[in-house]
């Protein structure tokens, strides 16, 4: 005759399963032999530290490679737990991958300007995301603005932010060698939960607006809306760390 079963549904037993692996991985046995065998404490420790670190790993969130500039972003070998960083909800990745128009002449020059100087001049107000005063797009003199049409004024905005963001990373990076990853920690955190209120209120912003904007409006906020996930991505990642 069979043993008698412990578990009526198979719901039961994964449960049962699941909180016997929490009550292994937490386990400290060594206690017991204490005052008996140093060296067989130590041994049990080591077990009991092993057991502790499979259990993080396995109890981790590993962040997605998500497609920018048409290729994968290279996740570096760094786990987070998603209760110290923002979780990459799958609306947010998707918004982070689109590919700069790098070929275009204007992207390159305007990236040039903004990482040597910062400056964008004639891109104003388009480098910050909407709502924009009315009549916003003939405050700038034609002589003055580096763009002809709403393509090109689109190109001119990825390369000032691309240039921005180049500017940011390095200062990034020169930080982490300066005070080190633990100093910087704490940083980092903030920076990617504030990047994550960004982007919320880029997506907000353009939901109020609705349909009643112009078609410039509108792909300013579709563009500033992506480049907020992007930076998002980049920062929860670590991809900023990475030298291009």
């Amino acid at each position: 005759m069979g043993r008698k079963k412990i578990h009526l549904t198979e719901q039961d037993r994964a449960q049962a399963a699941q909180l016997s692996r929490i009550k292994y991985e937490g386990s400290e046995r060594s206690v017991f032999y204490l005052k008996f065998s140093p060296i067989l404490l130590f041994i049990l420790f080591r077990g009991q530290k092993k057991r502790q670190t499979y259990a993080a790993k396995k109890n981790r969130c590993k962040q997605p490679h998500v497609d920018v500039d048409g290729g994968p972003v290279v996740t570096p070998k760094i786990l987070v737990d998603t209760d110290e960083v923002p979780v990459l909800t799958p609306e947010i990745v998707e918004d982070a991958a689109f590919c700069l128009p790098t070929q275009h002449p204007l992207f390159e020059y305007t990236r040039a300007e903004c990482t040597s100087d910062g400056t964008s001049d004639g891109l104003a107000p388009y480098t910050q995301p909407p709502p924009y005063p009315e009549g916003h797009y003939w405050s700038v003199p034609d002589a003055e603005r580096p763009f002809m049409d709403r393509e090109e004024l689109e190109v001119c905005i990825h390369g000032f932010l691309s240039g921005r963001e180049a500017r940011s990373e390095e200062m990034m990076r020169d930080a982490f060698k300066t005070h080190g990853a633990k100093a910087m920690s704490r940083q980092w955190k903030e920076g990617c939960w504030s990047a994550m209120e960004t982007w919320k209120d880029a997506k907000q912003a353009e939901k109020r607006a609705g349909d009643d904007v112009d078609g410039i409006s509108r792909s300013m906020f579709v563009l500033h809306r992506r480049w907020a996930a992007r930076k998002l991505v980049r920062l929860c990642t670590l991809a900023e760390l990475q030298q291009s």
